[in-house]
């Protein structure tokens, strides 16, 4: 579980640590299970921290893309992102 500040979050949405939306100078540390609205308040989100997970698919802030640095930091903590899962 992660605190998710404010926002309203989509599932499949990256995170960091302190539940912002990944963007750049953050690091990522994982990737929000379900929708999550914080718009009125921080609330407590489930997050995936391993597995595999379709790149295409994932949500970062508007115009950031994932990085070959993010994909590592997610690679280290367990998460593995690919083109396609299949």
């Amino acid at each position: 579980s992660i605190s998710i500040p404010s926002g309203t979050l989509k599932r499949g949405t990256v995170v960091d640590a302190t539940g912002k939306i990944l963007n750049t100078g953050l690091t990522p540390f994982g990737i929000l299970c379900d929708d999550v609205d914080a718009s009125a308040g921080a609330v407590v989100a489930e997050v995936y921290v391993a597995g595999a997970f379709n790149k295409n698919a994932l949500i970062t802030a508007s115009g950031y893309t994932l990085t070959a640095d993010n994909i590592k930091a997610l690679r280290d903590g367990g998460i593995f992102v690919e083109t396609a899962v299949g």
